[in-house]
């Protein structure tokens, strides 16, 4: 308001436009009104994304007390009445989308159009506040722009005048009448109308009849250019006018920080360019795929389809036969004329002789119509079509061209920042990036306009045709050759209503596929982020040590020239020993956290093109494109896994190693110097004067700065190759999906596999061999896993043994025969072990069916979709994939429905308090988890994990199981609870209170047999990408046989629990050889060694198992004695192998020992 510098504000807005920022400007004055009185009106164009961006800031500034109480209202100046309905409807549907109170007043501006100004000063003379569009004050004129912008602000009242970022989704109310859009340079593509550069018959007659015919057909053809192939590239022009803007926020940054005088983190400024950059660009080819190309689609389908109906519709309308009069002059022969036209013309002209002239003639118009222009005009529309979906293909391929290449020179502006020339080469950058996007503008304008050109052409041939044919009385004659053309062309209507479809299939799987490009870019720079973070950290840390070190010993020594006794040195060992504890593993941890959320987020399938459909776009066809499905968040995660992952955490323990050497080596090198030192200061008392113990002194000064050096020397190259090595892990982990995206391996296999069965004879004796060899096969191996069946029902008779004392050697036995050799599972790559880990991360390719559970859990979920309520239980030993089960439900047959899931605390509680923080934590809210269920709609699915954890086998021990019972009843008509529990924990609970009465219907999680087992670990060893041996044999030489004997194996030791044998085949590893892992057969403990352990010592064991895991203050509660001889307790079971600390002051059933205790309750009738 009343700027001193006008132009300088004016160009300071454009600029800030130019970035995609949004924009507020506000112009402020006291309010007399009291908080109940205030008013807001937000004034809205009828079409922008700031009718979003106001409600945003509506809510926001009513969040404040001052505005709490606001009455609100949005108005909207129309100019098409016909609209005004419906201008209501969505402005009120945004309001109460946003749970906003507020009225709508449309004003209706069509007749008397008074200034916009003017409307909103007297509309809005009683309003506190006033929200502006920047667009609806903004002029071409920069002054009458200032004029405007400050009248807006000589409201009565405060004002924003606001102008949204990309970032808010535009809203069109169509406030305006439509406006045909009409081909710029028209004139260039056609300068005459075709009914004037025609020549039409001579007869009167017929020239009428094809004038009419011309002009429907021009018009027909005309509303299908405008309404499909310009509008489509009018929206096309919209889109890449939004990446401009990208490029331009992009190039303008690297200007900014190029003249930033600080530049001592480069890395992380470049890093967060990149990142937005790559955001943007994924965003907008998001909104491409799932929003611009839909709504092309439409129109270029419905504008067809009108076309269709207007020339069928009006074919009807035209004449079935015109009679016309022909003189003897037209009868004349040619030398030219066929055969059967020269008899054609004499025998008429024998007719005129005797019937006198002028003859009257019969001329086919609608049949000749037909063959000139239906069958040619489906033909020349359908070419149409595909030159456009050509020109947009290559207009999309040409931005992803200059955003990919603008992307890597990016990255390489990262690394060549110190170049003085930085500026110079922005701004040639600039100039090929504007030179790239005008380029790919200009060919998809100038391609439609070749193609509009050639279809106005070709119907103009076709009518030219059609007048020549008509206008010469041997027309029925010279149908004949068009007729027989025509019939054998096979192009339909039906084919040609296919062609928006084709377009929008293809056009949809190749922006899928540019958009895989851009995550694949953001995926390495996210990577590449964190790598920074964790290289950054770890060099801090490093050289901040180092420093102290260094400096306390040179500190020692100086204190030794001026000392004559040994100064201290201890303060300088502890420093040493700081060196050692890097927390690596720690590190790592977190490192591999912060990747594996980055991967997750990844979209788990993407489809694109087929490597066919762009062989036939290099030879200038657009056919119907095949389907590739790229497995992109699982390649993700076995490349990431196995080229960054588990390379990174073999570098970090090199450090931790080298840091520790260097750490022991200057520990013995201080102290070998401090003893030689000493002794030469005690050989000196008395002899000050001794120059060569002096010198002597000074020499084991020297080295030990020497060596002091040296270590700081190799600490740094450490790091710098450990710096180079990060670069090439994430070129390994991410050019193979890169390659992935090109790949055509898949297509190759195929046709090798193709043509190897081509051979009829070869096959059949293939077959037969096969067959034969298949029947032998599976008569053992069903013998085999028949023996997992019998095994799982002899598990129902069990005996009691006798009672025998706890021997420590005879548990630690059992365990050093279950456990792995320490080195080879440190050998094992991290993502393998990783997917072993018993995780419930749900994943589908990872899934084995449960076929019995899955029938089930769909007719209790169908029962309460059909209006029955209550709750699900889902029973089952430990690691028998309880939770696992409970996610597949809830996704798969409840898939609309919001997953909630409540965790217990590590240490279990049963305190109702917790309890309610668990709840609120899994609905994400603050507020009271009960009002909030009750006012919330949504559909939701709550799943209570390891209910068993919830409750304590004591009086006062059930107050969390009622509290879960009350919501079940409360709420079990409108939310769906899956609830899982120990199927031992669940029957003393239930004997208790009466838990079945709340659920509409039971699952027990079944053993799997071993073949079940088979499938669960081979997912799972195949997605880790290495190669299996066993017995010498590599995986791809393994029969049927030879994994029957293997996998009975585990299901003999594991009893068919399916998380016992993930963890279990980590065990049985014996050796890692870069991608190939050798296994040996699992061997059975002795069992005999667990009659060592005492009945009681049985009954702490069954309360441990019941609760899942216990702190020693509840485990006290349960065992009724004192927290300190609860504690020795543990520390003697923890000591023997029984139990382990599984979290910090948590302690469980050794994994490795659990379901072989399990059994042995069991056996003994403890359970």
């Amino acid at each position: 308001r009343k700027s001193k510098n006008p132009d300088k504000f004016i160009a300071t807005v454009q600029n800030l436009k130019g970035l995609d920022y949004n924009l507020v400007f506000l112009n402020h004055k006291e309010s007399t009104s009291t908080k109940k009185d205030r008013k807001i009106d937000l004034w809205w164009n009828g079409n922008s994304r700031n009718l979003n961006f106001g409600v945003a800031l509506l809510k926001y500034i009513t969040s404040d007390t001052t505005w709490r109480t606001a009455s609100l209202r949005i108005l909207v100046t129309n100019y098409n009445t016909a609209k005004t309905d419906s201008i209501y409807a969505l402005v009120n549907q945004v309001l109460d989308n946003s749970r906003l109170l507020g009225t709508v007043k449309v004003i209706n501006n069509a007749t008397e159009k008074i200034s916009e100004i003017d409307i909103i000063k007297t509309e809005s003379a009683t309003a506190d506040l006033t929200i502006l569009e920047l667009d609806a004050i903004k002029n071409n004129d920069p002054k009458q722009w200032m004029s405007v912008a400050s009248q807006a602000s000589d409201l009565p009242c405060s004002s924003l005048i606001i102008e949204a970022g990309s970032g808010f989704e535009v809203i069109n109310a169509n406030t305006f009448p439509q406006v045909q859009i009409s081909v710029d340079d028209s004139n260039e593509m056609k300068s005459e109308s075709l009914h004037e550069s025609i020549t039409f018959p001579a007869k009167e007659l017929l020239a009428e009849e094809a004038q009419k015919i011309a002009i429907n057909q021009e018009v027909f053809q005309e509303k299908l250019i405008n309404n499909s192939i310009l509008f489509s590239e009018s929206l096309l022009k919209g889109f890449h006018k939004e990446i401009c803007g990208i490029t331009d926020k992009v190039l303008y940054s690297l200007e900014k920080y190029i003249h930033e005088p600080n530049k001592t983190e480069s890395n992380g400024l470049i890093s967060k360019i990149l990142s937005e950059f790559t955001f943007q660009t994924k965003n907008k080819f998001s909104h491409l795929n799932e929003s611009l190309l839909e709504k092309i689609y439409s129109e270029l389908k419905e504008a067809l389809n009108i076309y269709i109906v207007n020339v069928e519709d009006y074919q009807k309308s035209i004449p079935d036969n015109l009679i016309v009069k022909v003189s003897k002059e037209e009868f004349r022969i040619k030398r030219k004329d066929s055969t059967s036209i020269k008899f054609f013309k004499s025998r008429n002209k024998i007719r005129g002789m005797l019937l006198g002239w002028p003859l009257n003639q019969k001329i086919e118009l609608s049949h000749a119509t037909k063959l000139f222009l239906q069958q040619n005009r489906l033909e020349a529309i359908y070419d149409f079509y595909q030159d456009f979906g050509l020109s947009t293909f290559r207009f999309i391929s040409n931005l992803r061209r200059c955003l990919v290449d603008l992307s890597k020179e990016v990255e390489q502006f990262q690394i060549n920042i110190k170049n003085p020339d930085a500026f110079k080469a922005i701004e040639e950058l600039k100039k090929t990036t504007n030179e790239l996007l005008t380029e790919s503008v200009n060919d998809l304008t100038s391609s439609n306009k070749r193609a509009i050109k050639t279809l106005n052409s070709d119907l103009e041939q076709n009518m030219q045709r059609l007048c020549f044919v008509i206008g010469k009385p041997e027309v029925n004659y010279l149908l004949k050759p068009y007729k027989k053309i025509v019939s054998k062309r096979n192009l339909s209507y039906y084919d040609l209503e296919k062609m928006p479809t084709i377009w929008y299939d293809n056009l949809n799987l190749f922006a899928n596929k540019n958009l895989l490009e851009f995550i694949l870019i953001s995926l390495r720079n996210r990577l590449n982020i964190k790598l920074r973070k964790q290289v950054d950290e770890l060099t801090r840390w490093t050289n901040s040590k180092l420093l102290e070190t260094t400096k306390a010993i040179k500190l020692f020594l100086k204190d030794i020239e001026t000392s004559s006794a040994l100064p201290d040195t201890s303060n300088i060992i502890v420093r040493i020993g700081d060196l050692r504890n890097s927390a690596m593993q720690e590190r790592f941890e977190v490192f591999f956290k912060d990747i594996t959320d980055i991967i997750n987020e990844l979209p788990e399938k993407i489809d694109v093109n087929s490597e066919r459909f762009f062989t036939e776009i290099e030879k200038g066809n657009f056919p119907q494109s095949d389907t590739r499905t790229i497995a992109l968040r699982r390649n993700a995660q076995f490349y990431v896994g196995t080229e960054l992952i588990s390379n990174v955490r073999s570098s970090m323990d090199v450090i931790s190693e080298t840091l520790k050497e260097t750490a022991t080596r200057l520990g013995d090198k201080l102290r070998l110097a401090s003893f030689n030192i000493e002794n030469l200061i005690l050989q000196s008392e008395g002899n000050h004067e001794d120059l060569q113990k002096n010198k002597l002194k000074e020499k084991l000064t020297n080295d030990l700065l020497k060596d002091i050096a040296e270590e700081e020397h190799r600490v740094c190259d450490l790091f710098e190759k450990f710096n180079k090595d990060l670069n090439l892990y994430l070129k390994a982990s991410i050019d193979p999906l890169h390659q992935l995206v090109f790949s055509r391996i898949d297509e190759k296999k195929k046709e090798r596999t193709k043509r190897r069965f081509s051979n009829p004879a070869l096959k059949s004796i293939g077959n037969g061999l096969h067959r034969i060899k298949s029947f032998f096969n599976k008569q053992v191996v069903r013998l085999l896993y028949s023996r997992s069946e019998g095994i799982m029902l002899a598990q129902k008779f069990t005996s009691f043994e006798k009672e025998y004392k706890i021997s420590n050697q005879l548990i630690q036995e059992m365990l050093v025969s279950l456990s792995g050799q320490k080195q080879v599972l440190k050998s094992i790559p991290f993502y393998y072990t990783s997917l072993f880990s018993g995780s419930t991360t749900l994943s589908r390719e990872l899934w084995v069916e449960r076929v019995k559970e899955q029938r089930e859990a769909e007719i209790i979920t169908n029962r309460f979709k059909n209006g029955y309520t209550g709750a699900l239980l889902i029973k089952g030993n430990r690691n028998t994939g309880k939770s696992t089960l409970s996610k597949y439900i809830a996704k798969t047959y409840l898939p609309n429905y919001e997953l909630n899931i409540v965790k217990p605390p590590k240490g279990g509680s049963i305190k109702k308090d917790e309890f309610h923080k668990a709840l609120q934590k899994a609905l994400n809210i603050e507020i009271d988890a009960y009002n909030f269920l009750i006012s919330s709609p949504n559909k939701r699915v709550i799943i209570i994990n390891d209910l068993e954890l919830w409750w304590e086998r004591h009086e006062e021990g059930l107050e969390v199981v009622k509290e879960v019972l009350n919501l079940i009843e409360n709420f079990g008509n409108n939310i769906f609870f899956i609830v899982n529990c120990g199927s031992l924990s669940y029957q003393l609970i239930n004997r208790i209170i009466n838990l079945d009465s709340n659920f509409m219907g039971q699952i027990e999680c079944e053993p799997f047999d071993a073949e079940e087992l088979k499938e669960l670990v081979l997912n799972r060893h195949k997605t880790g990408g290495h190669i299996l041996q066993f017995k010498g044999k590599s995986e791809d030489k393994l029969t049927e046989w030879n994994f029957a004997q293997l996998f009975n194996k585990y299901f003999n030791l594991s009893n068919g629990n399916p998380g016992y044998t993930l963890n279990i085949w980590l065990s049985n590893i014996t050796k890692v050889t870069g991608k190939t892992i050798q296994i040996k057969l699992p061997t059975m403990p002795n069992m005999s060694h667990l009659n060592s352990v005492s009945d009681e010592l049985w009954m702490v064991i069954l309360q441990i198992s019941l609760h899942r895991r216990c702190s020693i203050e509840r485990l006290a509660r349960v065992l009724r004695q004192s927290e300190d001889q609860t504690k020795d307790l543990l520390k003697d079971m923890q000591r023997s192998g029984l139990v382990e600390e599984r979290f910090p002051g948590v302690y469980a059933i050794n994994a490795l020992l659990e379901p072989h205790l399990i059994g042995k309750l069991k056996e003994k009738g403890f359970y």
